[in-house]
């Protein structure tokens, strides 16, 4: 009996990276592992990759691995296309299943935003070669496997990793100066124990005995409508094992894109919105007495925060701000109490350099004309003498100049504790209120919401979201 006909308008897919499907199937063979390949995919991609062999000719490969395994004799051909074949016979369900490792291998890629799996041939390839380098003892070159982004999961979590009690402590104490010893062991950037905790954290989680709790990293602590919104659902405990300088770089680029949207949103002068209200008078924008009672709640009406942004990441970095006032400044980059940019002038040791420099400066000797005129230089008693009284004109002048300053640095120290201090009397006293303030009036917009929904699973959705919120309450009215 003759095969089925394929259907119109099928798609085939080679193995190759970024292969988009073509209505033909692959006409191409890698002479390594046997793998099918598009002429086009080999020819605008393969053919160019600085892993293809010099010595070849247009020779077929299906990537970067068999390209540089070209002319290896430690690579056995037999294993390697006998792998392929074995792999082919399963689904892609069980490609995946594999695929968690050990070594884990990655079957998805991001297309138009969103994560979508790998056609099965691409999968085949992946596990293949990592198979074979398993047996080689080798890991894969970095130009020969895909770089692993960091997802919206990923993102969200690293926020949450950010705001637990763990690493608030260490973030307030990570700005402090570096010591000496860190600064000759380069425990710095990346390397800093704190990024270093942070990548532990967001491995593995908050132990199950920590004030945070074990499952603090894995869930959306806030509701917001862009959240429901967004093309996917974000699940925090779906996170890559991302190094601390990955976790560190991304974010630097959310606190870059967080900086934009607020000099946006400070320039427009709209501040009184209970989303953001609290957290800018942590950082000074807006004065206590000045707050306003408003209904935007969630900061999405006519001139609110999220009419800045459309990120939900930058949204949920907020909700977090606002619920703790006390990290405005480090998410802000803000320079610590205390500290200022100063510059040294040169006050009256500037004037003995300059009278040191003249005197002890041979050939300038001027006439009762005027006139210049060069002479040998001459030690003589009233030179020693001049000299010496310059020189302790000098340092009597350096020491004025650092007395000086020193007491103008305490001054201002003085006078910036005293200003801090202040500030943190009335963020205690407003701080519990203001949370209290901004869950009930999220409850109340909850509480709207779920009495005009129609659907089950979204009355489901904003319960659950009153409920979260009441628990919220209930334990800041207990502490009050």
């Amino acid at each position: 009996m003759a095969a089925a006909a394929p259907k119109p308008g099928k798609l085939f897919f080679c193995c190759t990276d970024g292969c988009v499907g073509a209505l033909e199937a692959p006409q191409l063979i890698c002479v390594l592992c046997t793998a099918a390949v598009h002429t086009v995919c080999f020819r605008d991609h393969v053919r160019k990759l600085k892993e293809y062999p010099l010595v070849c000719d247009n020779d077929v490969f299906c990537g970067a691995m068999c390209c540089s395994w070209h002319g290896d004799e430690k690579v056995d051909r037999n294993v390697l296309r006998s792998g392929r074949l074995d792999l082919m016979k399963f689904t892609k369900a069980q490609l995946k299943a594999l695929a968690v490792g050990p070594p884990k291998v990655k079957m998805t890629s991001r297309v138009g935003g969103v994560s979508r799996d790998l056609p099965k041939e691409t999968m085949v390839r992946k596990l293949n070669e990592s198979k074979m380098n398993s047996a080689l003892g080798v890991a894969p070159p970095e130009g020969g496997s895909e770089k692993v982004s960091m997802t919206i999961h990923d993102k969200f979590r690293l926020i949450n990793c950010l705001f637990s009690d763990e690493m608030r402590d260490l973030a307030a104490s990570s700005t402090n100066r570096l010591s000496r010893e860190e600064l000759d062991t380069g425990a710095h950037g990346a390397k800093s124990k704190f990024w270093q905790h942070m990548e532990l954290r967001f491995k593995v989680g908050f132990p199950s005995d920590s004030v945070d709790g074990s499952g603090f990293a894995n869930v959306v602590h806030f509701n917001h409508p862009n959240f429901d919104l967004f093309h996917e659902s974000i699940n925090p405990a779906e996170h890559g094992a991302h190094t601390a300088e990955t976790l560190r770089d991304m974010w630097k680029k959310i606190q870059s894109e967080y900086d934009t949207v607020m000099v946006n949103f400070t320039k427009s002068g709209n501040h009184n919105s209970n989303f953001t209200q609290a957290a800018m008078s942590a950082l000074g924008v807006l004065q206590v007495e000045d707050m306003e009672d408003d209904d935007d709640v969630l900061g999405t009406e006519e001139g609110g925060f999220c009419c800045f942004t459309n990120s939900v990441i930058i949204i949920y970095l907020r909700m977090w701000v606002n619920q703790n006032q006390e990290m405005a400044g480090f998410v802000s980059r803000q320079m610590p109490p205390g500290m200022q940019i100063d510059t040294l002038d040169g006050g009256s040791s500037s004037a003995a350099t300059k009278r040191a420099t003249a005197a002890t400066t041979p050939g300038n000797v001027v006439d009762s004309t005027g006139a210049k005129e060069t002479k040998k230089p001459r030690s003589s008693p009233e030179t020693v003498s001049v000299m010496c009284e310059v020189m302790m004109d000098l340092a009597q002048g350096r020491k004025n100049d650092a007395a000086q300053r020193a007491k103008e640095n305490e001054a201002r120290t003085e006078e910036s504790m005293g200003r801090r201090a202040a500030m943190d009397q009335i963020l205690a006293v407003s701080k519990t209120q203001a949370e209290i303030d901004l869950l009930e009036r999220q409850i109340e917009v909850l509480q709207r919401k779920l009495n005009k929904a129609v659907d089950p699973d979204e009355k489901a959705k904003y319960e659950n979201g009153i409920l979260r919120c009441e628990q919220q309450l209930d334990m800041l009215l207990l502490h009050h």
